[in-house]
Parts: C-alpha cells; sequence; structure tokens
C-alpha cells in the first residue's frame, strides 16, 4: 500500500503520482541522463513509500528493510547524478539522510534480534537461557526505538521530507547529455574506487578496510543495476558476480558488528554465565572473519574479469559520439 500521509498535496494526487512513479522502473536509452536519474529516484522513493505503512505497523520487519534500501539507493543515485540535477533534487540528500536515520536504529536491532536465533544454535542446551536473557534485552531496547521511530514517522519533519521529496521529483529534468554517453563513465567511476581500495586489502586489513570496500562495492552494484536495461545479460551478469563479492564483505560485516555487539552486551550487567557463553560466540566470529579474509580474493576477481570486460565492451558500443561525451561523470 503506498504512503501518502504528507500535509501540502491532495491524497488522491500523491497516491496517484507515488502509483506512477512505482511503474518507472527502468532507464529508457532515448532518455537524457537526467531524465534516467530522475525515473531512478522517483521508482525508488514510491518503493519507500509503499512500504511505509508495513512499516509502521510493524508485522513483517522486511517492509522496514525494504523502504531503508529504496532511501539508501536514492541517496546513491543522487551522489552518482548530481551534475546533472535540478538543483532541488541535489538537496534531497539531507532530507533523505534524516529519513535512513529514522528507520536505523529498529532495523540494525532486528538485525541483532534475528542474531540470537543462530546463537542459539551454536550453544549447548544448558547455555540456552543466557542466549534468551540477550534476547529480552535487545527486544526490550527495540520497543523503545520503535516508539521514537514512530513518533518521528508522525511528525512534520517527515511529512516536510516527504511532500518536498515529492515536489523537487515532479519537477521538469534539466538539459543533459543522453544516457548512453555518461553511463559508461558513471560505472567506471565506481568501479575505479572500489579497485583503489580493493586492490590494497590483505589478510592483515582491518575491519573498517573490508567494510568501505562494501561501501563502495555496493554503490557500484547500484550504479549497474540502474542502467541495467541499457546492458542486458551483460549487465545482469556483472550484478551477480558482485553480488558474490558483496555477500562475502557482507558476512564479513556480519561477524565483525556481531563481535562488537557481544563486547557491547558484556558491558551491560547481564549474568556472568551469560559473558562467559557471549566470550564462545566472540571466538568463533573471529575464526569465521577470518576464513571470510582467506576467500576474499577469489571473490574479488570479478571486479577485474570476464563479466566486467564484456559489460565495458558492452558500453562502449552503446556510446553515442565523443562530442555528446564530454560531460562530467562524477
Amino acid at each position: 500500500m503506498l504512503d501518502s500521509s504528507g500535509g501540502a498535496a491532495p491524497h488522491e494526487q500523491r497516491t496517484d503520482r507515488l502509483r506512477s512513479w512505482l511503474l518507472e522502473e527502468s532507464v529508457d536509452s532515448g532518455q537524457t541522463v537526467s531524465e534516467a536519474a530522475r525515473s531512478v529516484l522517483r521508482h525508488q522513493f514510491a518503493v519507500a513509500m509503499s512500504k511505509a505503512s508495513g512499516t509502521r505497523a510493524g508485522a513483517d520487519p522486511e517492509d522496514l528493510h525494504d523502504m531503508r534500501v529504496a532511501i539508501r539507493r536514492m541517496r546513491s543515485a543522487i551522489a552518482m547524478f548530481q551534475p546533472h540535477l535540478a538543483e532541488p533534487v541535489q538537496q534531497l540528500g539531507k532530507p533523505l539522510k534524516w529519513l535512513g536515520g529514522v528507520l536505523g536504529p529498529v532495523r540494525d536491532l532486528d538485525v541483532q534480534i534475528e542474531q540470537t536465533s543462530a546463537w542459539r544454535e551454536e550453544v549447548d542446551d544448558d547455555d540456552a537461557p543466557a542466549i534468551e536473557a540477550v534476547e529480552r534485552h535487545l527486544r526490550h531496547r527495540r520497543t523503545l526505538a520503535r516508539h521514537l521511530m514512530l513518533q518521528q514517522m508522525g511528525s512534520s519533519d517527515y511529512r516536510g521530507a516527504v511532500d518536498g521529496t515529492i515536489a523537487a521529483l515532479g519537477d521538469p529534468a534539466p538539459e543533459a547529455p543522453r544516457i548512453l554517453a555518461v553511463a559508461p563513465d558513471v560505472i567506471e567511476r565506481r568501479r575505479g574506487r572500489v579497485r583503489k581500495l580493493g586492490d590494497e586489502i590483505d589478510l592483515a586489513s582491518p575491519p573498517e578496510r573490508y567494510h568501505r570496500l562494501r561501501v563502495r562495492a555496493k554503490a557500484l552494484r547500484y550504479a549497474i543495476e540502474f542502467h541495467r536495461s541499457l546492458y542486458g545479460k551483460r549487465a545482469e551478469r556483472m550484478i551477480e558476480a558482485m553480488k558474490t563479492l558483496q555477500d562475502l564483505l557482507g558476512d564479513h560485516q556480519d561477524a565483525d558488528v556481531a563481535r562488537r555487539h557481544l563486547r557491547e552486551l558484556r558491558e551491560v550487567g547481564l549474568p556472568a554465565n551469560t559473558n562467559f557463553v557471549l566470550g564462545i560466540l566472540d571466538e568463533r566470529y573471529r575464526r569465521r572473519a577470518i576464513e571470510l579474509r582467506r576467500a576474499f580474493p577469489k571473490a574479488y576477481e570479478s571486479v577485474d574479469g570476464k563479466p566486467w570486460r564484456r559489460l565495458f565492451e558492452r558500453m562502449e558500443a552503446r556510446r553515442p559520439a565523443a562530442a555528446e561525451s564530454s560531460i562530467d561523470p562524477r
């Protein structure tokens, strides 16, 4: 269900607009980069709003997750296409960051609570009560975080962010080069950022560096996904290759975050036997992170392997004349 709980625009008009934006799923080769960027942003915002009612209801944690991901994709798209966006659209970064911050704490606790299920499977039956104590603590924190989230989603700040985004994305797109002239540079620039960091990573690199690479790899994947309709199966194959890398980096990040959560939990005054069990789990996550680091080089090959080379060939083959490509790829 589309959320249209703003203030300024009539309810029916807002709902119809969001419903039409939900259909703008793909970029068209005849569009300018500004038009393509607007289509991407409209679609992602409509996706976010379609998940807002479910996020408020709280029956399915995936609604909140999907809403947060759509907002994250919008922020990535604004950074990606910024030189070609109208000024009001460029300014959406701040309210979108705020919206993401509204959702973040509850989603983070959902992930931690989900982790407790995995922890139960890793401990003996005698240690299960310790994990249950952790889960009770996390659920209490989530209740408080969710109460704050609902307050914020009912605030004038939220309504202003929604109304402002709809207004900005409803404006005409400024003149710009064709998307086929710009897309190869946008994608290659993000790949370059991945290579610059990833080529230097080794077994001894700190967790923060792996996480930064994960963020850059996600931006590259988003860039390819936004343009997948232009490059067909070659884009799809590169996306699949990037997913393999992202899954590994995501698992590594999960292990690192789990260890940090475990250390934090040991400081909140839980029973001594609970802290002992948390220490055992911490060691298991440490070993898991080492296994993932050893597997990293093979997964990283996708950034410069056959899927990338074939996608690059396709992008260059579809690029218009050089005169139309003299742009800032940002």
